[in-house]
């Protein structure tokens, strides 16, 4: 479940502007939120992603112009490659 920030990073949208994506370094999480685009309100809060400390922290996001969610990992040395939920 998606719980309180911890120290959120970077945030991004999904295509349709209806879901907001960000990482929470100190917690090694990619969160997501649904997005009223009438009234700018968040509800619905999951988890997209709880990555190990191996991996590296996540330490900022992107969405490309297919949708898919891109996370790149400090001190892993690594980029990943995530689906949305569009």
């Amino acid at each position: 479940t998606a719980g309180p920030a911890g120290h959120p990073n970077r945030l991004d949208w999904s295509l349709d502007h209806r879901t907001l994506y960000h990482v929470d370094s100190l917690v090694y999480s990619v969160r997501a939120y649904d997005y009223n685009v009438q009234t700018g309100g968040l509800a619905n809060p999951w988890l997209v992603c709880q990555l190990e400390p191996e991996q590296g922290m996540p330490d900022g996001l992107c969405m490309d112009t297919t949708g898919t969610l891109w996370v790149a990992c400090i001190d892993g040395g690594m980029v990943i490659r995530m689906e949305s939920r569009d």
